[in-house]
């Protein structure tokens, strides 16, 4: 049995999770059985649970993985009631195990995606609203222009890997993913964000089409998380950021943190602003290495350090904009991610003279005074 929340000596659960000390915990809890398949990396006999790392995840046994029951297992898991958050917890660490060494599980096309995903307004999580309420909050905290945010993200993408053959499991789990990680049990929430991290660092290509159609609503879910005053949660979405930062599609991440960067809550748009400069450096050290490859092999011509901008000089010029508004900003992580982002666009040469030029005057005379500066490093650069 997945999970290991109880002792085989013992019906008391031996994590303690939510149990307090000298309490005894509920009946029906304590006969309660994990219905997941396979085994799971086994809890302490401490009141903690285990948060294993990526590379301390075990594989699946083979008979799960010709097994149908795994993915509707985690499903199942994933959209349990708030109250039954040992399931969730379980589910998300099948899942990570799957992300991890089964990616191929999560290509294949879901039986009936509308099913999973619309049983998602039924199952309630931890805020004592559905995981409809809870997707559709994030998504229109993304984009608040955006009609008809919450539905879209609890639909699965209309595009497909597997050769048009429908919707993928991974479609249908990410937005009880997404759930999970906004649950108000903290412990649920974190391994949710740890998931999510797998989730954008695994490797097929095919995986990223599907979880890059979530990137709206999961963006605006981690940065909101990263703001958190707790430490234990904080980190993981950091993480996560990283992962996203490092392999979404730069483009679509860059209009996201844009949309972002743009938002009337003011924390959302300081969450953003670091982020924003360290998507662009991403972008400007994939451009000039495949630059220097380039240059390699065509006998050593040369092209400008960033190459051409992501989606073109508009995005060029949005960026730039964002970096004026965020040296405006009255918190000093936020000015100092838009000074690095103002030099970086200069030096990678996506901003100009004639981008300064459209800018307004109080924005483009504050802008060349922080160009000849430099400016303050980076403190979380990995």
């Amino acid at each position: 049995m997945l999970g290991g929340l109880y002792s085989p000596e013992s019906e008391a659960p031996q994590s303690g999770i939510g149990v307090a000390a000298g309490d005894k915990p509920p009946a029906a809890r304590a006969s309660r059985s994990s219905s997941l398949p396979t085994s799971a990396m086994p809890f302490p006999g401490d009141v903690q649970p285990v948060y294993p790392a990526s590379s301390e995840l075990e594989p699946l046994h083979p008979a799960a993985l010709t097994s149908g029951g795994t993915l509707a297992a985690i499903a199942a898991g994933l959209k349990a009631d708030g109250t039954q958050w040992e399931a969730q917890f379980e589910a998300i660490l099948l899942l990570r195990r799957v992300v991890v060494h089964h990616p191929a599980m999560l290509l294949v096309a879901h039986a009936s995606p509308g099913a999973v995903c619309g049983t998602a307004a039924a199952a309630g999580p931890s805020r004592g609203r559905s995981a409809g309420a809870v997707a559709t909050t994030a998504l229109t905290a993304a984009a608040p222009a955006r009609r008809g945010g919450g539905q879209l993200l609890l639909q699965a993408p209309s595009s497909s890997p597997v050769g048009g053959a429908g919707p993928t499991a991974l479609a249908a789990l990410l937005p009880l993913l997404l759930c999970c990680a906004d649950s108000l049990r903290s412990s649920v929430s974190r391994h949710a964000l740890m998931a999510l991290a797998d989730v954008w660092r695994s490797d097929p290509a095919p995986l990223a089409a599907v979880r890059d159609g979530e990137l709206d609503g999961a963006l605006t879910l981690l940065l909101r998380r990263a703001c958190d005053t707790s430490a234990f949660l904080s980190d993981a979405a950091a993480d996560a950021l990283w992962a996203v930062t490092a392999h979404a599609c730069e483009g679509r991440l860059l209009g996201c943190l844009l949309a972002a960067g743009a938002h009337r809550n003011s924390t959302l748009r300081c969450a953003a602003a670091p982020w924003m400069d360290r998507a662009v450096a991403h972008a400007v050290a994939a451009r000039a290495a495949r630059a220097a490859c380039s240059s390699s092999t065509a006998g050593g011509t040369t092209t400008p350090l960033g190459g051409a901008p992501p989606l073109g000089r508009d995005v060029a010029e949005r960026l730039l904009q964002a970096a004026c508004a965020q040296l405006a900003e009255g918190s000093p992580a936020a000015r100092h991610a838009g000074h690095r982002l103002a030099r970086r666009l200069w030096a990678a040469g996506w901003a100009d003279g004639r981008a300064l030029s459209r800018l307004q005057d109080r924005d483009a005379t504050r802008l060349r005074e922080v160009l000849l500066r430099e400016p303050p490093p980076d403190v979380d650069s990995r």
